[in-house]
């Protein structure tokens, strides 16, 4: 918070020397969207397009804040504003992919990575998207191939094996499952407790009932209100809700 007070001083005084360096400008918004000072942000933006109305970066930073503060089609006005300015603007382009993800518009999320592509071929984030347009699509195969592509960049890519764990396991391929999981825990700690749940539930379809609930002791301190209640509902943990060890472990 301090390192922010005294970057936003420093870009003040900055604009307050020359106050047609746009440059400034941007990082004196940034700032404030780092801050979540969305507003503020918002006004310096518009001071910057009255310098330059074709700066991207600041059409790019507008989708940021827009898409933060759920106003979805200012957002993608915004990222579509940047990429006529600036077609080679990737993280437009992977913010607009997860956009209309989320939208289920996985034609257009599609069309996007694909475009992004011809900018930067080795892109982990893309690949990521594509593989998660085909996961969502329940293209399992398509999927598997963009995951293990991210892997292929870079082979410490936790969210790649996590991904991959995923697609695995609805497969039904859960020896390889495990292996993807077991690999993202040894990268990560930020992941482990997603990991944990997806062990458990494998090891649980696999009756390996002693594996199933020592992922069980191991996770249930890191898990969410949401995968605590799923413990209860979720038909893959069918094989150890009959087991005594189970009520012990939600208790405890």
């Amino acid at each position: 918070q301090k390192e922010y007070i005294k970057a936003i001083e420093t870009f003040q005084k900055a604009i307050e020397l020359d106050d047609k360096q746009i440059e400034s400008y941007k990082n004196l918004g940034i700032t404030y969207t780092h801050l979540k000072q969305y507003r503020l942000a918002k006004e310096i933006y518009k001071k910057a397009l009255e310098l330059n109305p074709d700066y991207a970066i600041i059409y790019y930073q507008l989708g940021i804040i827009e898409t933060a503060e759920n106003n979805i089609n200012l957002a993608i006005n915004n990222y579509n504003l940047a990429l006529e300015l600036k077609p080679d603007l990737i993280d437009a382009y992977t913010n607009l992919t997860i956009i209309h993800i989320n939208k289920k518009q996985f034609d257009e999320a599609l069309r996007l990575c694909e475009l992004s592509l011809e900018y930067d071929s080795n892109k982990l984030a893309t690949y990521n998207n594509i593989g998660v347009i085909y996961m969502q699509s329940q293209k399992y195969d398509l999927a598997s191939q963009a995951f293990q592509k991210t892997l292929e960049i870079d082979p410490k890519y936790v969210r790649g094996y996590m991904n991959l764990g995923a697609v695995r396991y609805n497969q039904g391929e859960y020896q390889k499952a495990i292996d993807s999981f077991e690999k993202a825990i040894k990268l990560d700690s930020e992941w482990k407790g997603s990991a944990y749940y997806y062990l458990m539930c494998s090891y649980s379809v696999l009756n390996n009932k002693d594996k199933a609930f020592e992922y069980m002791q191991i996770g249930f301190p890191l898990w969410n209100n949401q995968q605590i209640e799923m413990l209860t509902k979720d038909p893959d943990l069918a094989n150890i809700r009959s087991d005594p060890r189970f009520e012990l472990g939600i208790r405890n």
